[in-house]
């Protein structure tokens, strides 16, 4: 029978040290794995995916390569991070301007999300088609992690789809599933109209055709 521990569990003080060292070494860890992600969006914007390298991005930063490979496990894992992030930031960017604007109906703030992703997309030069392109190799590669990276906006999607529901304004059903159809939609169009090269991309126009028709489609 192994003996017991007669290690004294910590006093309050001691866990409370402890807490603070590892929530402190938590803090340092994200700040760069932030710094990384920030500067890997800069460099997509500026020199497209095929110019983000390791050592662009370690020149850039200052950061030494095992604090990379602690982070991640290369370009692509970074990538990865970089479209999740983007993702994250226009979910909260939408969420604010619902309250800032007091928008509370949720078929309207479901037309925002539609219009503000297709308009965006015209809008963000490099950046939407590195991220446009990333979207589609992750679709046929990675295709648990991608949905994981949409999850932010197929979730507000999903909220505003559901809050519809319960006013009577959007027919019966699963609000993942339906955010997922829309947000498929969505997607294939900004990328048929953003990597096309038959015509310029009218984002505004494009918004519109495509929320009458999420609009129709949902229906009560």
């Amino acid at each position: 029978m192994p003996a017991k521990s007669t290690s004294p569990d910590p006093s309050h003080w001691e866990q409370r040290s402890a807490d603070r060292v590892i929530d402190g070494t938590r803090d340092r860890l994200l700040a760069r794995s932030r710094q990384l992600v920030d500067k890997a969006r800069e460099v997509v914007a500026r020199d497209g995916v095929d110019g983000l390298t390791v050592r662009t991005i370690l020149n850039e930063t200052g950061l030494s390569r095992r604090a990379f490979y602690e982070r991640f496990a290369g370009k692509d894992d970074l990538l990865v991070a970089v479209f999740e992030e983007t993702m994250r930031q226009a979910a909260d960017s939408l969420r604010e301007e619902f309250r800032a604007r007091r928008i509370e109906d949720p078929l309207l703030r479901l037309r925002c999300v539609v219009v503000r992703m297709i308009e965006g997309a015209g809008l963000g030069g490099g950046l939407s088609a590195a991220m446009s392109r990333e979207h589609l190799r992750l679709a046929e590669s990675r295709p648990d992690e991608l949905r994981q990276v949409v999850g932010p906006t197929t979730d507000l999607m999903a909220e505003e789809i559901a809050a519809a529901m319960d006013a009577g304004t959007v027919r019966p059903g699963d609000p993942a599933e339906l955010a997922a159809l829309v947000h498929g939609l969505v997607a294939s169009t900004i990328h048929t109209r953003l990597l096309g090269t038959t015509a310029a991309y009218d984002g505004k126009r494009t918004a519109e055709v495509v929320w009458e028709f999420c609009r129709r489609a949902l229906a009560a």
